[in-house]
């Protein structure tokens, strides 16, 4: 529960330094994404109907960088939290980090508002990242449980492609 609480924080920090709402359709910078999920829930969602941004907040003490890939006007929303580590070029492992107990990560979340609140946290997965501030580009996937509502255990495989998406600074480190 502390993750979800930390990453919708951090994703508020964000929208809020960004000047609005993820319901703006269209990415920042002009960069493309796809996202898939499979399972539980089912649906793709690209540039076109959804938002990508990638934002760094400071939660707590915790310096985090988060990349977003959502449709907000219809409740779903994908997110990969760094805690305590920059993101660079490179492949991550995706884990259920717990940034109180281990500050340093890199963890994955799946929200789901329609028709009821759903969020899935990241079991395992990996990203891939090519580029730097000015523009990532990259490749994740990652399994994620329903962690929030009575069925817990249902699962999701998130799968998303992206390019071109730049580091928005949003909050003094």
């Amino acid at each position: 529960m502390k993750l979800i609480f930390v990453f919708g924080l951090t994703l508020m920090l964000i929208l809020t330094a960004c000047g609005g709402t993820a319901a703006n359709n269209g990415s920042i910078g002009g960069s493309t994404f796809t996202l898939t999920v499979n399972g539980a829930a089912a649906v793709t969602i690209d540039q076109s109907s959804g938002t990508s941004l990638l934002g760094s907040a400071v939660v707590g003490e915790t310096q985090t960088y988060t990349f977003y890939f959502g449709d907000p006007a219809n409740g779903r929303a994908a997110s990969i939290v760094f805690f305590g580590i920059e993101p660079a070029a490179g492949t991550y492992e995706i884990t259920p980090t717990d940034p109180v107990a281990n500050p340093n990560g890199v963890s994955g979340l799946y929200i789901e508002s329609t028709p009821s609140m759903r969020a899935f946290t990241a079991t395992a997965g990996t990203l891939t990242l090519e580029g730097d501030r000015s523009g990532f580009s990259g490749s994740f996937e990652y399994t994620a449980v329903d962690g929030v509502a009575g069925d817990a255990g249902e699962t999701v495989t998130i799968m998303g492609m992206f390019s071109g998406l730049p580091l928005t600074e949003t909050a003094a480190n």
